[in-house]
């Protein structure tokens, strides 16, 4: 079975320069989607169980030059996870999202609340103890969303439009939860 979330070894980012300025993709980045499993192949795990996502709890923090990203998810309680991010630049917040997670009877559905943007909603096209993948193929961007857990206690996201051409991933570390 193929997953979308990388097996540890596999990253993403396989576009070099050049073709990163063009918008053209190498034969590598090709052979690498098709062998990850770009998009999710058929059969694969997809959980109604919003408890299977709980690997996603907790508040993880990535930070890039004067860029602070973080994200807090509370744990699976009824049919949902709560969750809220923020992103940080140069001292000011530039940006906010409000996250649930819901079982519905057609699946999870992911529900986020950007900053300044209307509601959109993700429905799980993947969702197990090895990583969650929610896409809206009608949505202008982002089209699929995804996060695994890393071998290091670390988790990883990653945002695209469906097809690799517009796409960034977030390496965040677990860090402790604020008290106040």
């Amino acid at each position: 079975m193929r997953h979308f979330w990388p097996d540890r070894t596999l990253h993403y980012r396989t576009r070099d320069t050049a073709a990163r300025r063009t918008g053209r993709c190498g034969l590598a980045a090709i052979v690498l989607a098709v062998l990850a499993g770009w998009p999710a192949a058929a059969g694969a795990a997809v959980s109604r169980d919003v408890g299977t996502l709980k690997w996603l709890s907790g508040c993880w923090r990535m930070e890039s030059g004067e860029t602070l990203v973080e994200e807090y998810w509370m744990e699976p309680s009824g049919d949902a996870m709560l969750g809220m991010s923020r992103t940080i630049r140069n001292g000011s917040l530039v940006g906010y999202e409000l996250l649930l997670i819901i079982e519905t009877e057609s699946g999870l559905i992911y529900r986020a609340h950007p900053s300044g943007q209307a509601m959109a909603n993700f429905t799980a096209t993947e969702a197990s103890a090895r990583g969650a993948v929610f896409e809206n193929e009608t949505h202008d961007f982002p089209r699929r969303i995804a996060y695994w857990p890393t071998k290091d206690n670390g988790l990883s996201a990653r945002v695209d439009d469906g097809s690799d051409v517009q796409s960034y991933e977030l390496a965040y570390r677990r860090i402790d939860c604020p008290t106040t």
